[in-house]
């Protein structure tokens, strides 16, 4: 491991510390780029950055957004650039809020709706970035992600 990436590891945990996993014993460098609350207005723009620069992110979309920035079709380019698509939830209402009931049947909501265009989403991020795995993790886990 080089200096200045440990450096990096060390500046980013202090920053962000829920928001870095590092992984040991790696032959290959590898980043894991995550796009948070899309779509928007400027996840072509996003899109063609990527493409610049041969590079793939996974796109954390809330559903309900997708009416309003090409829905199926925005999905499908996304896709077919080689990007992931996961759960970000129907809305931006932070996750940890909802009661047991309420996030199981808007994470089961975003769920359907991304199954509905064709995706198998696998990956969750709870709106508002906070989660509560007594709470949320059972919904996760009955539709396998």
């Amino acid at each position: 491991m080089t200096r200045a990436y440990r450096k990096f590891l060390h500046t980013t945990g202090k920053l962000h510390p829920e928001g870095l996993f590092h992984i040991e014993g790696l032959q290959e460098r590898v980043i894991a780029l995550t796009i948070d609350d899309g779509p928007s207005p400027r996840t072509r723009e996003i899109l063609d950055l990527l493409r610049r620069h041969d590079s793939r992110a996974t796109f954390f979309l809330h559903t309900d957004r997708l009416e309003n920035h090409g829905g199926r079709k925005l999905v499908q380019h996304l896709v077919a650039a080689g990007n992931e698509i996961a759960n970000h939830m129907p809305e931006d209402r932070p996750s940890i809020l909802l009661s047991p009931v309420e996030f199981e049947v808007e994470f089961a909501r975003a769920h359907d709706f991304l199954v509905g265009l064709g995706q198998s989403p696998r990956f969750f991020r709870a709106a508002g970035g906070f989660f509560h795995v007594e709470r949320m993790l059972p919904s996760l886990r009955r539709l396998s992600y």
